[in-house]
């Protein structure tokens, strides 16, 4: 289960059980690296970590994130913001330690979590991480804070927000995305706080006999239920996901609910068959976006695990390969939450029959509603 917050400070709250992120894929395709852990700027007297410079010097356990190696271990969560200053991550783990500046470990005192890189003046990259050769992360829910510690040229407001982004990162996964744009500077004295549910939702994309959806201009035509994704208004509802992909082509998302029923072309709703999800919009020649929801005026979307899966049903200019990869994002979207955004890379044409689990090798994630 993965939660997002917009209370306070906070930005995610994160369950992690047996290192599974609530999302799971297989090592088929590429992907990319990721973990999750929470990292904490420093802010009164640490020495700046020293950037090393990527290219061919990350190892095996880093990544790479703005020309800086940053360690993975079992798992790590890596800060960017969006303009120079200082900013500080707080991390409360599943057993109540707080990680901050003040406590950096690795120690018991933060369950062996270990702040790695602290950067007080730039754009990040900040890192916390369970070293591979240490205690595995405890088991449970962690709550990620961000703290503005000094963002004053200029202070942060509406005409001079801050967007904040971190990566979960674990190797052989895909990388998660979270984040958050402030328009005021709030803090919270590094506690983490209470925390609301997150949504999900499944977007499938039509492949044979759809008719094309039209396009609408985003800028002032969207309604208040809707959000503009590549200049197109799409549906929110109780819950939806967007579906874009990085090159024009058509691919196709399916999606199977917690009572075992799959949404894709063949089934596009809303009925019974599909838990009253409802596919709204279908792209079959550009990078989309795709689009399933659940209408604020009808049923709630099941709850339980949804599993995500992408189907790359037509890519032949050029095929799919090295050397001309597509990446797949899909964005998980709900009235006042975060949008949570999971992200992975093909090198290769994969299909699964449109058959959607957690053993798929077409899988992009998974996640809990609500």
């Amino acid at each position: 289960m993965i939660s997002l917050i917009c209370l306070g400070t906070i930005i995610a709250a994160i369950v992690i059980g047996l290192l599974s992120l609530a999302k799971t894929t297989t090592t088929t395709a590429t992907t990319t690296s990721e973990t999750t852990t929470v990292t904490t700027t420093s802010v009164t007297t640490t020495t700046q970590t020293t950037d090393i410079p990527c290219s061919p010097s990350c190892n095996l356990e880093q990544t790479c994130i703005q020309n800086v190696c940053t360690n993975v271990g079992y798992l790590a969560c890596t800060l960017t913001w969006s303009r120079p200053g200082d900013g500080d991550i707080v991390v409360t783990t599943p057993s109540g330690k707080t990680i901050c500046y003040i406590n950096r470990g690795p120690s018991n005192a933060t369950d062996q979590g270990e702040l790695d890189r602290d950067d007080q003046v730039s754009e990040g990259p900040e890192n916390v991480y369970w070293p591979s050769n240490g205690t595995l992360p405890p088991t449970g829910t962690y709550y990620v804070c961000f703290e503005p510690y000094q963002f004053n040229n200029p202070i942060i407001s509406i005409t001079n927000p801050i967007t904040v982004i971190y990566r979960i990162v674990r190797p052989s996964s895909p990388t998660l995305i979270f984040t958050r744009t402030f328009t005021s500077t709030i803090t919270n004295s590094y506690n983490s706080a209470t925390i609301t549910s997150e949504t999900t939702t499944v977007t499938t994309t039509s492949v044979t006999t759809t008719t094309q959806t039209t396009d609408i201009p985003c800028s002032s035509s969207c309604n208040s239920e809707q959000t503009c994704i590549q200049n197109v208004c799409t549906n929110v509802g109780y819950l939806a996901c967007t579906l874009t992909w990085s090159r024009p082509g058509d691919g196709d998302i399916v999606v199977t609910t917690p009572s075992g029923k799959t949404i894709y072309y063949a089934n596009r709703g809303p009925s019974n068959a599909t838990n009253q999800g409802e596919l709204d919009r279908d792209d079959q020649v550009g990078e989309g976006p795709e689009n399933v929801y659940w209408p604020s005026n009808g049923t709630l979307p099941p709850t339980g695990t949804y599993y995500v899966c992408f189907e790359p049903y037509q890519f032949n200019n050029p095929i799919i390969s090295i050397t001309n990869p597509i990446t797949v994002i899909y964005r998980i979207v709900r009235p006042s939450s975060p949008t949570l955004i999971f992200t992975r890379t093909f090198t290769s044409t994969i299909t699964n029959s449109y058959n959607c689990n957690i053993t798929s090798n077409t899988l992009i994630g998974s996640f809990n509603y609500p």
